[in-house]
C-alpha cells in the first residue's frame, strides 16, 4: 500500500472520555511521498492503521485509525496529556484548523476472512487503544459472515472508556461480546452488568481459548507484556498473537 502525504482539516471534535477527544478530519489532498499519485478527499487504508501529523518541524505524532475507508471522515481518538506537544496542540485547535500527515502506516491488521473464516477474534486494549479496534470490528461487519468477536476493554474507571454508547453500533451482541475491567472501581458491576472490578488480564486467566481464537492486543507497553504472559502461559502460539504498542 502506497504512503501518501498531504493536509486535513478538523471537522468534529467530541470529548468521549476523561481527557479523550475524538477529532474527526476531513481530507483536503495529498499525493504519493513518490509524487506519481495524485488524489483528493479519501484515503485508502487498512483497519488498524495509523496516520503520522507533523506539529512542528521535527515532531510528528502517531495516532490510530478508528474510523474505516467507507466512512466520510477520518477518525483519531487522542488522549489530552499535560505538557505532550501533538495533543496540547489538538486540545486547542479549532474548527478547520488544518495539519500535514503522513500515511497510512502499520502492519496491525486483521487476517483474512475467507482464509481465516473459523478464527474468533479477541480484542484486548485500554484507552486510547481502542482506536483500531473501534476499525476493524465495523470493518469485519462488512462481510457477509463476519466472524465472532470479543471485545476485553479496560480502565481505571467508566470515565476512562471510550466508545461507551456505541458498542451496539458496531456490531449485535451475537457478533460482539463486550466485557469491561474497571480495575479501581469496586462497584463496577453497578455500571454494567458486563463489567468487572479488575484488570483485563483476568478475562484471559479465566478463559480457555481454542486453536481457532485469534488475539489482538493495543496500548501500553506494560498491559501488552503482561497478556503476552498470560497467552504464552497458555501455550498459544504466536503466530496468533498481534500487537500495537503505545509509547
Amino acid at each position: 500500500m502506497n504512503i501518501f502525504q498531504g493536509d486535513m482539516s478538523i471537522v468534529g471534535v467530541e470529548e468521549i472520555a476523561s481527557n479523550i477527544k475524538k477529532f474527526l478530519f476531513q481530507i483536503n489532498n495529498y499525493q504519493s511521498l513518490d509524487g506519481k499519485i495524485k488524489k483528493s478527499q479519501k484515503l485508502n487504508y487498512k483497519a488498524g492503521q495509523f496516520i503520522s501529523i507533523k506539529f512542528t518541524d521535527k515532531i510528528w505524532r502517531a495516532y490510530s485509525i478508528a474510523s474505516i475507508e467507507s466512512e466520510e471522515f477520518i477518525e483519531l481518538i487522542i488522549r489530552i496529556v499535560p505538557n505532550g506537544i501533538g495533543s496540547m496542540i489538538l486540545d486547542q485547535a479549532k474548527i478547520g484548523d488544518t495539519f500535514k500527515f503522513k500515511g497510512p502506516f502499520g502492519h496491525f491488521n486483521l487476517s483474512d476472512n475467507k482464509t481465516h473464516k473459523d478464527k474468533n477474534l479477541i480484542f484486548l486494549c485500554t484507552g486510547t487503544g481502542i482506536a483500531p479496534f473501534r476499525s476493524m470490528i465495523l470493518e469485519e461487519m462488512k462481510h457477509k459472515h463476519p466472524r465472532e468477536m470479543k471485545l476485553f476493554y479496560g480502565g481505571k474507571n467508566s470515565r476512562d472508556l471510550a466508545y461507551l454508547n456505541d458498542f451496539s453500533n458496531w456490531a449485535p451482541a451475537k457478533k460482539l461480546k463486550v466485557r469491561l475491567a474497571l480495575s479501581r472501581d469496586k462497584k463496577a458491576q453497578e455500571f454494567a452488568n458486563f463489567a468487572e472490578h479488575c484488570r483485563i488480564t483476568k478475562f484471559l486467566e479465566e478463559d480457555d481459548f481454542d486453536e481457532n481464537s485469534e488475539f489482538y492486543i493495543c496500548g501500553n507497553g506494560a498491559m501488552v507484556k503482561s497478556v503476552q504472559d498470560i497467552l504464552s502461559a497458555k501455550n498459544v502460539d504466536k503466530s496468533r498473537i498481534f500487537m500495537e504498542r503505545f509509547n
